[in-house]
């Protein structure tokens, strides 16, 4: 079994990107990635991330290809509604995989084979959010988001707007995406959400998110909870009844978090609400944990609060002067 993510990216990764891809190099076992970006900064690119340097416009071009109406494309960040298509779009770059799928940057990568194993990978459809998502590499699956609902081809509008549709997931104004046509069809497919860890943003601490069938989210927050990438494997750490808890993640998305680096190897991360730290061992008892654990706190929230008001008023003016 062999999976390919794909990750168009044009402009500069983030500052932790090579802690991004050192997460990956231990999932050599199951998972290529397929970048496509503009960013030539000498990485070190483990062996099962294929880079194709190119420029944004040279994506444009190859989807531009494959319909016969004009689509708009003229920010990458509206890439994400062509996610659903990226199995036709990248056909011949990922012939010979059993699945492909996408993925965000703003992760670490626990081992993805410990729970995407044979059970899992039986579905269509693996996972719902546009993180990760896995669809199985075949041409009928491929053009599934083309079918309609209603007499709505929805991909033809989303395709042919520079609005930001969400199409490779659910939103929130309950608007046909990727999922809508899976359920409506009744394709196979597994969720999976409680194996991500899902930081929300709205939170100066670490607060887990997940989303149910109805589109309604619950939280989770443990007191003093640390995640811990060592090796490969990716852990949430926390003390409940003076006993150290562990559970297993698959990965973890950090939601608009701006996460800086402190210190470097590759093998080895302490993450904080606002930092990656290097390490050379995790906890494995409560006092090794209290050791590690301090408070942090971060402005984050704000941060982020502040970036999207002028986001939308950027967004207000320009609609105002037409």
């Amino acid at each position: 079994m062999r999976i390919a993510l794909i990750v168009p990216y044009f402009g500069k990764f983030p500052n932790n990107f090579q802690q991004v891809l050192n997460s990956c190099k231990y999932n050599d076992d199951l998972i290529d990635w397929f970048f496509y970006t503009d960013d030539r900064t000498n990485y070190n690119y483990p062996s099962n991330c294929k880079v194709f340097y190119c420029d944004f416009k040279d994506v444009k071009e190859r989807i531009q290809k494959l319909y016969p109406f004009r689509i708009s494309l003229t920010r990458p960040y509206k890439l994400c509604d062509y996610r659903p298509a990226y199995g036709q779009i990248f056909e011949n770059d990922i012939k010979g995989y059993d699945f492909w799928g996408y993925c965000d940057i703003d992760c670490i990568f626990g081992k993805l084979s410990n729970f995407f194993n044979d059970d899992i990978l039986k579905y269509d459809k693996v996972c719902r959010l546009g993180h990760l998502c896995l669809y199985k590499n075949n041409k009928d699956v491929n053009i599934r988001y083309m079918l309609p609902i209603d007499n709505v081809y929805r991909y033809k509008e989303v395709f042919q707007t520079e609005d930001n549709c969400i199409f490779d997931e659910r939103n929130k104004n309950n608007d046909i995406s990727i999922d809508t046509i899976w359920e409506k069809y009744g394709f196979s497919h597994i969720y999976y959400d409680n194996v991500i860890a899902n930081v929300h943003y709205k939170s100066s601490k670490f607060l887990l998110i997940y989303q149910d069938d109805n589109n309604n989210y619950t939280r989770e927050r443990q007191k003093n909870m640390l995640f811990f990438w060592f090796k490969g494997n990716l852990y949430l750490l926390y003390i409940d009844n003076n006993k150290l808890i562990k559970r297993e993640y698959a990965y973890i998305h950090f939601m608009r978090r701006n996460m800086k680096t402190i210190g470097y190897n590759d093998y080895g991360l302490k993450i904080v609400p606002n930092k990656l730290i290097a390490i050379d061992k995790i906890p494995s008892t409560v006092n090794e944990f209290k050791k590690e654990r301090k408070l942090y706190f971060t402005f984050q929230f704000f941060t982020s609060r502040y970036k999207n008001f002028k986001i939308k008023l950027k967004n207000y003016i320009k609609k105002k002067r037409g």
